[in-house]
């Protein structure tokens, strides 16, 4: 995992933190990356905010739907598959080969503070607008109100905007449903 664009060495000690599991952190008595989750997913949410604040005309509840899409833990997970994010994860002795999800896409929201605490909003900014931004420009541009659904926290099926479900295919796919095209 390289984060040398963003700043951060390998050894970097916060990264260190970030990408500490409790589990681990318990085993050897230090801190584990939750308190960089916190702050990482609010730099996450102000980003992404900031962004369809900017780049759409979408109503305040419409850009609340569309961010929970693009910061959720399926849509996280996936970001951090970019970087093999889950290769550098230290979990304790009972969790190997136990790191889901929900670890990692809590670990890829501390890999965030860590930029934004070392080197500010703009280089965090740039991180996400190089993992998270493409998503959303790419979803956005030549979606037609009726082929496209939201993925939604179910396991396993997706629920479509109309209510109705289909299943999940196999890879991810962040896709958005607008009622008006023109809002964009």
């Amino acid at each position: 995992m390289d984060l040398s664009k963003y700043g951060i060495s390998k050894d970097n000690k916060d990264l260190q933190v970030a990408l500490t599991h409790t589990s681990y952190a318990n085993e050897h008595n230090i801190e584990s990356y939750e308190r960089l989750e916190y702050l990482g997913d609010a730099v996450l949410e102000l980003v992404i905010s900031d962004y369809f604040y900017k780049n759409t005309k979408l109503a305040e509840g419409q850009m609340s739907k569309k961010r929970s899409m693009y910061v959720c833990e399926e849509a996280l997970d996936a970001y951090a598959k970019e970087i093999n994010l889950a290769n550098y994860i230290k979990v304790g002795n009972g969790m190997h080969n136990e790191v889901n999800a929900t670890i990692v896409a809590d670990v890829f929201e501390a890999v965030i503070a860590v930029i934004y605490l070392n080197n500010g909003l703009s280089k965090a900014k740039e991180f996400i607008y190089d993992f998270i931004i493409p998503k959303i420009k790419e979803n956005l541009k030549g979606c037609s109100a009726s082929q496209v659904f939201c993925i939604m926290h179910d396991k396993d099926k997706i629920k479509q905007d109309d209510g109705t479900t289909i299943p999940k295919r196999p890879h991810h796919h962040f896709a958005l449903r607008f009622e008006d095209p023109t809002l964009l």
